[in-house]
């Protein structure tokens, strides 16, 4: 297996909004609201290298903070993880990106979870764990675009 790479931390809660305050106080940053989810959910880059946070609705009352782990083959990585002890709770699932997740407990019961990008997206937004320059001035243009649009509203 090839190392992964941690790509973010999924925080849910009952209220997702009510953690905006909260979670932007920590990091020193404001979170933008994605309109493009199907729950509320809320996003803010945590380090410099491509690394975010994401603040969702909860779906199920035994939902816990969680990691997210770029993996180059998703069933391989899960079949080395069970050898180290994981234990699945999510088989692999496919998104509507056309990417895969699932979701794992380790040893001692934390959950975590791993992520297949498609090829061509970790090629085009990832570069070794880091966003391409291109991408992140996508994406801080577009934060900009949703924060003019909550302010005005």
């Amino acid at each position: 297996m090839n190392p992964a790479k941690l790509v973010f931390c999924n925080v849910p809660a009952r209220d997702a909004s009510s953690l905006v305050p909260f979670y932007s106080t920590l990091i020193g940053s404001a979170f933008v609201q994605n309109t493009g989810s199907p729950i509320p959910q809320y996003q803010e880059a945590i380090t410099g290298d491509g690394v975010d946070m994401t603040l969702t609705q909860r779906n199920d009352t035994r939902e816990v903070t969680t990691t997210y782990w770029s993996v180059d083959d998703i069933r391989g990585a899960i079949s080395d993880l069970q050898n180290a002890g994981a234990q699945v709770v999510q088989e692999p699932a496919e998104m509507p990106d056309g990417s895969y997740n699932a979701i794992l407990l380790d040893p001692e019961g934390n959950y975590v979870g791993l992520v297949q990008f498609r090829p061509e997206d970790t090629q085009q937004y990832f570069r070794i764990g880091k966003f391409f320059d291109e991408f992140a001035d996508q994406l801080q243009r577009r934060r900009e675009e949703l924060r003019s649009s909550a302010k005005a509203a």
